[in-house]
């Protein structure tokens, strides 16, 4: 990377202003700007050093894996940047070790930043569990972007709608911002993140909408320079900062009562929409300033745009939480480019995995470069690091602007850059003092400003679905763009100019018809395509015409009647006669019209797109994916029987006792509507081949594509049974192989029934099963079961009351009573503890859920759903599967394995909970088993004993300890010991007891 006098890094926002030389080799351990700084440091001299650690324990996260939660995010790779962190230095002299310990721990990217002589940065140099080691010194920061008043320019001669107070700016308009506005859609709920240079927290477009106002300063104003408690803009050398104007497009508008000043004329605003210049005027913002000015000069270093990108993910500091993460942040900063050295690579990936999608800014050409900057210039995956280029209208016609930078990027040879473009030019509004704006032109054409556009725009769609993944919303501006010249995808435009009316329908935020492309096929006999078609919507499409058109030249390849495709079912059509075969990643647009109304549909044929299988005896249907999903959320329709649709989704888990790798939702507390829809769940599956034979699906899947994998294989054969017209069932037998086992394995199923009025879920010992149906005894009867064998542990999963498209829940709703809704904490206890017996409280919607475990490398287990038209109906069905699956119900040898679990809570306060869970794992016989429990001090002496008998068709209990002693008094805090007997097999652990 190219140095300034004094051999300081130039970072720019806005402008790169020097070349550099773009090799996209792989570095080497030291980077070159280190290397160079090293010749210039006396010996004992110490300087700023930025050390990645090779996360041993786990891989990178991958952007668009999964929508964890930020929270789980957090925490997860803190623990592994700490066992990294901690095997590295053990391996160190002591002096190192302390000096790193002393550094600056930064987890998101697995990294410490600490100031090292030059010997140390070459013993580092050759250590294993050193993956890159970069300079830290301070970079120059170029804001040449900046709208200086003498670098503004104001054109009288524009429509007046060109600026605030004569109506929209044009770019608002163009990327179709007031048409979701007038569907209720302003970003109300969702924060956007800003680092910058700042922003200024008094700015009338801006001061209400900063988060510290609602919550706490801290979460929403991150300032590692200055230490100030309230947001400001460090770079005010005209009136408006840099990030100030980045805000501003993002979010900003007045309210009514506030005056605007253009021209000197003084104009009071009525509407609160009347005077507007952020795509998400109803978003919230919060800012870290990660630059600041020395001698005139502005500066930031590598580990502060790290610290930043820390905070976005986990602005409390305590991963527990995620009310105070926000939906998405901007960065229009960047390197220059050519450097492709992934040191934020760990950053963005966090971030994306957490569900907040990064944006860059291109870059611009004025600086002397010819492609995008660095790290927007990334490209081993599709949107991981989401470059936005600048537009500008031109002639009437919307055009890239001469100074956006783009392709191709020396990463990826091949890759496209920028991704969009969005309108690069601005009105510049001034802080005229408390509730006064003041109009001082319009900016030059920069992607600075092109970004926070982008930025608004995800904003906007995250409202709409909170339930999209980061990917998924960048997909939906992405695959949604407007084709700008030349043709195609393109390394000046991109996929083109963002649409948001198209992204919103692509996410499924607008309309009650909702079609998305669930599957598609190519007949090479007839050159036919098939395009399955799902509606996800509540309104059903009439049938009609429809015309598939290629994109984006707009070629008409073929046209053929419309079907009907009701609410939530789907329907094929069929195009023939279309010459040329069309392949994966071709990209169609697809018109349907049905009595004048037309709804227009971008279309990617993704190889991907045809893992969903419905499998179908008779009027029984019954759909999955190779992603793990069960049920509707899978596919349409979910489990089919007696004439109605019940299974509303459904998904297979692993877990080791601690962790959880599955495809169960997450945010089921929020809109339970969303339930069935897949970009609500959270899977953690790849698929690896997907074969239907009709009645029975073959799949393979794995999660070594998740964010922190368990080493899990499945093979998975699903068979669908029809019994006449009363009964059914679904045996699904997994196979899972481990190839690393850290802790006791298990595997289970959730199925999420979709019955009349109030569930009812109960274990019937009878059945040996989980039981489901609705209070009113209408029917179905639904039931869960496992065969070698009963589950392990069983829970009925308590959801909430749905009211007005939301959960209410109760006092006694469990676990899931917390607006952290289901995640990977919920599932891991609900799978290793269980949950409760029955549904037995006035929550009206429940999951079930059986586990079955431990689990050993190679064996097969087989989860059992059956249908009934009557409970004897129900019982007939789980007959049959028992015996169609070759097992008798229950293990046949004596108890082969016994595990322990982790207790729960651990450390165990008596005076804040009710008692300590000690749970275990055993294979049992055929007959009654007895299991004891013993409690010792830490010096030997027991203090509790328990005995009780394990039936071998029921699930397991964990022994539960409320902290008294024998004679009633109550235990003192410390170390304690117990020991689990069954039969005769035992094993031994360790619990704390506080008070």
């Amino acid at each position: 990377m190219a140095t300034a006098a004094g051999g300081m890094l130039l970072l720019s926002v806005g402008l790169w202003p020097l070349p550099h030389a773009a090799t996209g080799q792989q570095p080497s351990t030291v980077s070159a700007e280190l290397a160079e700084a090293l010749t210039r440091t006396a010996t004992g001299e110490r300087i700023p050093v930025l050390i990645q650690v090779d996360l041993q324990d786990g891989p990178r996260p991958l952007a668009g894996r999964r929508e964890f939660r930020a929270a789980e995010q957090a925490s997860n790779l803190a623990g592994l940047y700490s066992t990294s962190a901690a095997r590295l230095r053990a391996e160190l002299p002591v002096d190192l070790a302390v000096d790193l310990d002393a550094g600056r721990v930064l987890w998101i990217g697995g990294a410490i930043a600490a100031e090292l002589t030059v010997a140390q940065v070459q013993m580092l140099e050759s250590q294993p569990g050193v993956q890159r080691l970069h300079y830290d010194g301070l970079v120059e920061v170029d804001l040449a972007a900046r709208p200086t008043e003498s670098g503004l320019l104001w054109a009288p001669g524009l429509p007046v709608a060109q600026d605030p107070g004569g109506g929209l700016p044009w770019g608002l308009e163009a990327v179709g911002a007031p048409e979701l506005w007038a569907r209720g859609a302003t970003g109300d709920g969702t924060v956007v993140a800003i680092i910058d240079s700042g922003v200024d927290g008094n700015h009338p477009l801006l001061w209400r909408k900063w988060r510290g106002l609602s919550g706490a300063a801290s979460e929403a104003w991150f300032d590692p320079w200055g230490l100030t408690e309230s947001p400001v803009d460090d770079d005010n050398t005209g009136g408006v900062g840099h990030g100030t104007l980045v805000a501003t497009v993002a979010v900003g508008s007045l309210e009514p009562g506030d005056t605007l000043i253009r021209f000197g004329q003084p104009q009071v605003v009525v509407d609160e929409l009347e005077v507007v210049t952020g795509v998400a005027p109803g978003a919230e913002w919060v800012a870290a300033n990660a630059f600041e000015i020395f001698g005139g000069v502005t500066y930031t270093r590598r580990s502060v745009l790290l610290q930043a990108m820390q905070w976005v993910l986990d602005p409390d500091g305590d991963p527990a939480t995620v009310s105070d993460i926000p939906d998405v942040v901007n960065n229009s900063w960047g390197y220059p480019p050519g450097g492709c050295d992934g040191l934020f690579d760990r950053a963005i990936d966090a971030l994306e995995a957490g569900g907040v999608p990064v944006v860059f800014a291109a870059g611009n050409r004025s600086a002397g470069f010819e492609t995008v900057a660095s790290p927007a210039e990334r490209a081993d995956l599709l949107l991981n690091a989401f470059a936005v280029g600048a537009a500008v209208r031109e002639d009437g016609r919307i055009v890239v602007a001469e100074n956006s930078l783009g392709g191709p990027t020396p990463c990826a040879p091949g890759a496209v850059k920028p991704e969009v473009v969005a309108p690069g030019d601005v009105p510049v509004v001034r802080n005229g003092g408390p509730h006064t704006a003041v109009v001082a032109g319009r900016s030059g054409a920069f992607t600075s400003w092109a970004a926070p556009h982008a930025v608004g725009a995800l904003a906007l769609l995250s409202g709409l679905n909170p339930f999209a993944s980061a990917n998924d919303l960048k997909a939906a501006l992405f695959s949604t763009a407007t084709d700008l010249d030349p043709p195609g995808l393109d390394n000046r435009s991109g996929a083109g100019f963002i649409d948001l009316v198209a992204a919103a329908q692509r996410i499924g935020g607008l309309g009650a018809v909702d079609i998305v492309l669930a599957g598609w096929s190519w007949d090479s006999t007839n050159a036919s395509l098939t395009l399955d078609l799902q509606n996800r919507g509540g309104g059903a499409f009439p049938g009609g015409s429809a015309e598939l058109r290629h994109r984006p030249s707009g070629v008409l390849l073929a046209s053929a009647p419309a079907p009907a495709i009701p609410p939530r079912r789907r329907s094929e059509m069929t195009f023939a006669g279309l010459g040329a075969e069309l392949v994966p990643g071709a990209r169609l647009s697809l018109r349907l019209e049905s009595d004048g109304a037309v709804l227009e549909l971008p279309l990617s044929l993704s190889a991907a797109s045809a893992t969903a299988v419905v499998l179908a005896d008779g009027a029984v249907r019954f759909s999955l994916d190779g992603r793990g999903r069960l049920g509707r959320v899978a596919g349409t329709p979910g489990f089919e029987f007696l004439g109605g649709d019940w299974l509303i989704g459904g998904a297979f888990l692993f877990g080791d006792g601690e962790h959880v790798s599955d495809a169960a939702y997450v945010d089921v507390l929020q809109r339970p509507g969303l339930k069935s829809n897949p970009v609500g769940s959270d899977t953690d599956w790849r698929d690896i081949e997907v074969i239907s034979l009709g009645r029975s699906a073959e799949i393979a899947f794995s999660d070594d594509r998740a964010l922190l994998p368990l080493g899990a294989t499945v093979e998975q054969t699903t068979d669908l049974v029809a019994l006449g017209d009363s009964g059914a069932f679904v045996a699904l037998k997994a196979t899972v192989e481990l190839r690393a086992r850290r802790n006791v394995p298990l595997a289970g199923v959730l199925l999420d029934w979709d019955l009349a009025g109030r569930d009812t879920v109960y274990w019937d010992p009878a059945l040996r099963a989980s039981v489901m149906t609705a209070a009113d005894s209408s029917g179905p009867w639904v039931a869960l079961a496992t065969t070698p064998g009963p589950p392990t542990t069983h829970a009925a999963v308590p959801l909430g009351t749905p009211l007005g498209g939301f959960y209410v829940v109760g006092p006694d709703a469990g676990v899931l009573a917390k607006p952290e809704g289901f995640g990977d904490g919920e599932k891991a206890l609900y799978m290793r503890l269980g949950g409760p017996p029955t549904s037995e409280s006035e929550i009206t919607d429940w999951a079930q859920l059986v586990t079955v475990g431990p689990l050993r490398g190679g064996e097969s287990t087989t989860f059992l759903i059956a249908a009934g038209e009557s409970p004897s109906a129900l019982a007939a069905a789980l007959d049959s599967a028992r015996a169609f699956a070759g097992g008798t119900g229950s293990a046949a040898a004596a108890a082969r394995s016994f595990e322990l679990l982790p207790a729960y809570p651990n450390p165990f306060d008596p005076t804040a909970g009710d008692a300590i869970n000690l749970p275990f794992l055993v294979d049992r016989s055929s007959e009654p088993v007895q299991a004891v429990l013993d409690i010792y001090t830490i010096a030997g002496q027991l203090i509790y004993s328990e005995r009780r008998t394990l039936e071998p068709d029921a699930p397991i209990e964990p022994f539960r300890w409320s902290g008294t002693l024998a004679d009633g008094g109550a235990a003192a805090s410390g170390v304690y010991g117990y020991i689990i007997r069954v039969g005769d097999a035992k094993k031994y652990a360790k619990f704390v007891l506080l008070k």
